[in-house]
């Protein structure tokens, strides 16, 4: 069976495709279409094949929201692969989620120094250890207010 090549309703390039034993489904065309390079699709136009910019399903920003190419064309303008910077209340929600992430940590990580001085082992460097973490959780708390 001969192989054809599918476009869409504009001409955009799909896929190849059979023939049907001479009936071409609709939208295709016996023409190869070209290689095409990243960034770019076959488009059949007026007989021809032609490239053209497409950068579709690619996910970014335009001006500066969360948004993803839903068509075929040059990058629209405004549009960024890089997130923009976090406003100064996105910092400070960042900064406060670290902090009680830690503050758990430092939760977990007093039971051992704790055990060992209920058990009357490794006092000295569990004393230290209790006190380099108390210290941290203090200053971290302060900067919670």
């Amino acid at each position: 069976m001969p192989v054809c090549y599918q476009c869409d309703h504009r001409g955009y390039f799909i896929s190849e495709a059979d023939d049907f034993g001479g009936f071409l489904p609709a939208g295709a065309v016996y023409a190869a279409p070209p290689s095409a390079p990243e960034g770019f699709i076959p488009r059949f136009i007026a007989g021809s094949w032609i490239e053209e910019e497409s950068h579709k399903g690619l996910e970014g920003y335009l001006d500066g929201q969360p948004y993803t190419i839903r068509d075929h064309g040059p990058l629209p303008q405004g549009f960024s692969l890089t997130p923009p910077p976090p406003t100064p209340e996105e910092e400070a929600a960042l900064r406060k989620n670290e902090i009680l992430v830690r503050l758990a940590e430092i939760d977990t990580a007093r039971s051992r120094p704790m055990a060992d001085l209920l058990m009357g082992q490794n006092e000295d460097f569990a004393r230290q250890k209790l006190e380099h973490l108390e210290d941290e959780r203090a200053e971290l708390a302060a900067e919670l207010v």
